[in-house]
């Protein structure tokens, strides 16, 4: 979600820019894992992309609206067991750990 909203991905990035303003608006929480800081800077540090390193940094750190979650050994064995259920057509790994953040929250 985080990345394709920073890269702005379509189609979901309509999709995704409304969820944000309802966040910023109040409506909604924001949570991701510390995983997502790995998911989201491997790429740019490995293009050497400075700017999106940036865009990415801010996002993940400066933001009000999103929160970081740490990863602890349940949250881990947790989402295993999403990502081998019926869920894992509908998310691929890491995101079961974010699903299962934002659900125990």
């Amino acid at each position: 979600m985080l990345i394709y909203s920073v890269v702005r991905v379509q189609p979901y990035v309509s999709l995704l820019d409304v969820l944000w303003q309802d966040v910023a608006a109040g409506h909604r929480a924001a949570l991701t894992s510390e995983l997502t800081v790995l998911e989201a800077l491997a790429a740019p540090l490995k293009a050497g992309d400075t700017s999106l390193e940036a865009l990415f940094r801010q996002a993940l750190f400066a933001s009000p609206d999103l929160g970081l979650a740490p990863v602890s050994r349940p949250v881990l064995e947790r989402a295993a067991h999403l990502g081998g259920s019926a869920f894992r057509c509908l998310i691929s790994l890491p995101s079961p750990v974010s699903c299962f953040l934002c659900c125990s929250a």
